[in-house]
């Protein structure tokens, strides 16, 4: 680390690891490789399984929402919502009928999981089962 503010999301169930740059300046590598790229403010490298590397205009607001004690959604996948909702409440998500759409919106991590299930069922088309400590998705 070269710099001063930064965030990284890292997570078993990402398929990327994020490294997002707000000050100063960061070098990601991937382990046991030569290959590296330096960010600049207002950058994202996302670090593939596979160990490529890409460099990307972040989203610093959504990617520093945790901060503020919100999860924010700018244009983003259902099934990238999915799977912060999962970490967040400790559930299990059925994944088998996820819808492929996007949604914009914003929903503080203080609210009960139901009732953050209802806000998406509201703007997004969706309809939610909780059996336990699985979702269930349908359309």
């Amino acid at each position: 680390v070269l710099g001063t503010r930064f965030n990284v999301n890292s997570y078993k169930n990402e398929p990327v690891i994020k490294t997002t740059l707000l000050e100063g300046s960061v070098k990601v590598s991937q382990q046991n490789s030569r290959a590296s790229r330096m960010l600049k403010p207002g950058q994202e490298a996302n670090l593939a399984r596979s160990g490529e590397i890409t460099v990307a205009t972040a989203d610093t607001v959504q990617a520093l929402g945790w901060k503020k004690g919100v999860f924010v959604f700018n244009d983003l996948q259902f099934v990238d919502i999915m799977r912060q909702l999962e970490r967040w409440y400790n559930v299990n998500v059925d994944y088998s009928t996820i819808p492929r759409t996007r949604f914009n919106g914003v929903i503080s991590r203080d609210v009960p999981l139901p009732k953050a299930l209802q806000m998406l069922e509201v703007t997004g088309g969706v309809e939610f089962k909780v059996e336990g400590r699985t979702v269930m998705i349908s359309k």
